[in-house]
């Protein structure tokens, strides 16, 4: 469906947060910006036996988030993968994917169900918890409230606001 070979090296990037958790929300010009450093990157290209692509992931909250995203970024290597997907599908997607960008979410236990390598944004729910197995590499927002649990927060800048879209791209490059 999206022309991906075993030969390209496939970033997934699902920064959403839906409605009950807005805080594990990445915001969306940094988003934007964690793209761009992905889609011009010469190192990551260099590691693609085939050809680099960034499929961007979603619920239906994020449908006019990634809609925005994808108008932003105008680069071919981004691909929409849709805000309605079934379990199945969305599994399937996930697993297409050679390194998973996420919050908490469900996708983060998706992609370490199915051995994928990850980079995980935490701000307000706690690192500790999770368990990467080996799999990846965790941020934690240096802010000093950081895992408050808070599904809503006035703080500016807030927990992942300061998590910068350089340090995932870092994060990244080591998974690689």
């Amino acid at each position: 469906k999206f022309s991906i070979t075993k030969e390209d090296l496939v970033i997934g990037i699902n920064l959403g947060g839906g409605d009950k958790w807005q805080k594990k929300e990445y915001p969306v010009k940094q988003t934007i910006e964690l793209i761009k450093l992905i889609a011009q990157s010469s190192k990551l290209k260099l590691k693609s036996k085939g050809n680099l692509k960034i499929l961007l992931f979603g619920g239906e909250k994020e449908e006019d988030r990634n809609k925005k995203i994808i108008s932003l970024v105008n680069n071919p290597l981004l691909i929409d993968t849709g805000c309605k997907n079934t379990l199945r599908e969305f599994f399937s997607l996930i697993n297409l994917c050679d390194i998973l960008i996420t919050s908490d979410t469900l996708a983060l236990h998706v992609a370490l169900a199915l051995n994928k390598k990850v980079v995980v944004l935490f701000g307000p729910t706690s690192s500790t918890e999770i368990e990467l197995y080996n799999l990846g590499k965790k941020i934690v927002s240096p802010i000093k409230c950081v895992v408050c649990y808070k599904r809503v927060c006035n703080k500016k800048p807030d927990c992942m606001q300061l998590i910068s879209p350089k340090m995932i791209y870092n994060s990244v490059l080591k998974l690689v």
